[in-house]
């Protein structure tokens, strides 16, 4: 069983953990589930080797405009593409363990280096990357629309980018074979709904 019991905050550049009282992270806490643990982690918890909690990054953001989309244009379309992942930081094995779920890619301006975290960044000196966790955001999509009078509603997409591109993707192909709407970004998804 899994429950959300606090969320984060900054202050002077540290984090501190209270209660929920943010309205979003609490819906956010009623839609997602997080990881499994696996045997190996509930035997590293044993051990001391691991925290008995999971960190998770929640599109809160997300939420509010998926709500704002629902309230101001019920009878919407819908088309969201963006990265479904990234690369893994470049970070001493020691820093690695202790990402959280949902984290996002912090990068420095100046060196191309990967930061542990986004509280190592200077105002301005980093770049903050999220991938876009589809799953979550179709699961949403659908909490926040159970219940709403459409008879044609459907539940949203989610496929892969090269998948959503196929039928149209003739036309781009290269005189090698190469296309870049199937080949590139291959760690692009998309969700819609019509």
């Amino acid at each position: 069983f899994w429950k959300a019991t606090h969320q984060a905050f900054v202050l002077d550049d540290e984090e501190y953990f209270e209660p929920i009282q943010d309205m979003w992270i609490q819906l956010a806490a009623e839609i997602f589930q997080p990881p499994t643990k696996s045997i190996f982690d509930h035997i590293s918890t044993l051990l001391g080797r691991r925290r008995d909690h999971f960190d998770v990054f929640v599109p809160t953001g997300a939420l509010q405009w998926l709500a704002g989309i629902r309230d101001t244009l019920p009878r919407h379309r819908l088309l969201l593409a963006d990265f479904d992942s990234l690369p893994a930081p470049h970070l001493a094995s020691d820093l690695q363990r202790d990402i959280a779920r949902n984290a996002p890619l912090v990068t420095a301006r100046n060196s191309g280096n990967d930061l542990p975290s986004y509280l190592a960044a200077q105002d301005g000196s980093a770049d903050i990357f999220f991938a876009t966790d589809f799953r979550l955001i179709q699961a949403a999509y659908s909490h926040l629309h159970v219940g709403q009078a459409e008879p044609d509603r459907l539940e949203p997409t989610v496929m892969k980018a090269s998948t959503f591109f196929k039928p149209y993707a003739a036309p781009c192909a290269t005189r090698s074979g190469y296309n870049p709407l199937l080949s590139d970004f291959s760690n692009t998804s998309i969700l819609f709904r019509n």
